[in-house]
């Protein structure tokens, strides 16, 4: 008993969440996305699902270096400002 229980949390692990088959880093998903200022034009974009991975911690990274463009401050007298 305790082996199968242990066989299956590391096949839980190894797993994408929800799935019942091993993660492929090189298995294709496509993904449709909405083109900029359209309502109506999508695009169909397709990578391995490494590269989502990758573009995922890229876009995660470049999130938390940008700065703010300004900066507030709160005055002496109570006030914000700018």
């Amino acid at each position: 008993m305790a082996m199968v229980g242990t066989a299956g949390l590391a096949l839980a692990q190894s797993t994408p969440a929800g799935k019942g088959r091993p993660a492929d880093p090189n298995r294709k998903i496509c993904k449709s996305e909405k083109a900029t200022g359209s309502r109506v034009v999508k695009r169909k974009i397709c990578l391995t699902s490494a590269e989502w991975d990758r573009a995922r911690e890229q876009a995660g990274t470049e999130l938390r270096q940008q700065k703010p463009m300004y900066r507030c401050e709160t005055a002496p007298t109570g006030g914000v400002t700018c």
